[in-house]
């Protein structure tokens, strides 16, 4: 009898035992697929998440390259720039050299011309008042053929053609003077012919007209007229009016 309830107890607790086993089976199953499939979500956004720092990396990398071309792009592009700046500033100064010697050069050539004017019109009115005051004296009277009144209208007329040489017809100052020296010329052929002058001439004349040309012209070597025409045109204006 004792050894039936030993044996009754023992079934007892196996089968208890292995409806606990069968109980938590399914519930470890569970729990094994339930982990399964958050390792592979977990694998999947893990993936998901290396490619997108991938694309990530490799859209900043090609950005930060556009950037990096576009800097030296610029770089260099101001590297040429100064890189000419001497290039630039040798044409500036020997342009300015140039120019300044070719003023220089006109400055000289209308200085040289002034002077020369003055001294041919000095000689000019010289010659004419020896001849003029040669008329009118009785030694003329005796001789008009002599060696010293050849020699006085050979260089009276070669004077009056180099001051016209000088001059520009279309100056109306320059007009002006080429008249007078005509108008002196008139004066002493009447004088030689022993006749009464058309006209009452006076050398002053050529004096006077002569100086305001002298004058125009030594303005227009120091404002360099002859380089810049449009310098004078002002003053020239105001004087016309």
């Amino acid at each position: 009898m004792k050894n039936r309830i030993l044996l009754l107890l023992v079934v007892l607790c196996c089968t208890t035992a292995n409806a606990q086993n069968h109980e938590s089976q399914p519930k470890r199953i569970i729990d094994s697929l339930t982990i399964n499939d958050l390792n592979k979500k977990l694998i999947e956004i893990q993936t998901l998440l290396k490619a997108k720092k991938t694309v990530t990396s490799v859209e900043l990398k090609a950005h930060e390259n556009k950037i990096i071309k576009k800097i030296d792009s610029q770089n260099s592009f101001w590297k040429h720039i100064i890189g000419l700046v001497p290039v630039f500033v040798v044409l500036i100064a020997g342009g300015l050299t140039v120019l300044q010697m070719r003023l220089n050069n006109i400055s000289k050539a209308r200085i040289e011309w002034t002077e020369n004017l003055r001294v041919h019109v000095s000689e000019y009115v010289s010659v004419f008042v020896t001849l003029k005051d040669y008329y009118v004296s009785k030694r003329f009277q005796d001789d008009k053929n002599s060696l010293e009144h050849k020699e006085l209208l050979s260089t009276f007329s070669k004077l009056q053609s180099i001051i016209r040489l000088y001059l520009n017809d279309q100056e109306v100052k320059h007009e002006e003077l080429n008249n007078l020296l005509a108008d002196s010329a008139d004066f002493l052929a009447d004088l030689f012919e022993n006749r009464i002058p058309k006209e009452d001439f006076s050398v002053m004349m050529v004096i006077f007209s002569s100086n305001k040309i002298l004058k125009e012209s030594w303005e227009d070597a120091k404002s360099f007229k002859d380089f810049w025409p449009w310098s004078g045109k002002k003053k020239k204006d105001i004087e016309s009016k």
